[in-house]
């Protein structure tokens, strides 16, 4: 209980200091575990098992918020010991990054609870270096998914969550 206490002032502090932020946004280089309890985020399913079945190209029809370029598109590969997800995304202030996620099978829980409204939330816990992230991906009624990467970096350092809003082709 103190955990989520805590998680939720630090979620508006955060959104105070940065009005880019929304409530379920995490600010700068912390605990991405401490924001959530596993109980909350729905029923554990295996990594290997969501990613097969994710697997392949997506169009992308939005990435940061801006409509995606004609025929982008986002894939995910399947690797051994690994997913590699790869959903690029160009700022604002210019260049492209390909926006490549690694994320090994034995270090990656991935969490499924379904809406009332019919969406499904895929909440993606995984490490990089060590550090936890997070991923959502939440599937829509009508298809549509929203995949998002909380601690995506800006080229200017900071921490934001980027949303692709994809469709498998």
């Amino acid at each position: 209980m103190n955990r989520i206490v805590f998680a939720l002032v630090l979620s508006v502090f955060c959104c105070a200091t940065s009005p880019s932020f929304a409530v379920e946004d995490y600010c700068g280089d912390q605990d991405l575990s401490a924001k959530t309890d596993e109980a909350s985020l729905g029923a554990p399913i295996d990594a290997k098992t969501f990613f097969n079945d994710t697997k392949g190209a997506y169009t992308v029809l939005k990435a940061g918020g801006a409509n995606a370029h004609d025929g982008d598109t986002g894939i995910i590969e399947l690797e051994d010991n690994m997913v590699v997800l790869a959903f690029s995304y160009c700022p604002p202030s210019g260049g492209c990054d390909p926006n490549y996620v690694f994320l090994e099978y034995d270090k990656t829980k991935i969490f499924q609870k379904a809406s009332n409204d019919g969406t499904t939330v895929n909440t993606i816990q995984s490490e990089d270096g060590g550090k936890p992230t997070k991923f959502s991906w939440d599937v829509q009624r009508d298809g549509l998914i929203s995949l998002k990467n909380y601690q995506y970096v800006m080229p200017d350092g900071k921490v934001v969550t980027l949303e692709h809003v994809i469709k498998k082709k």
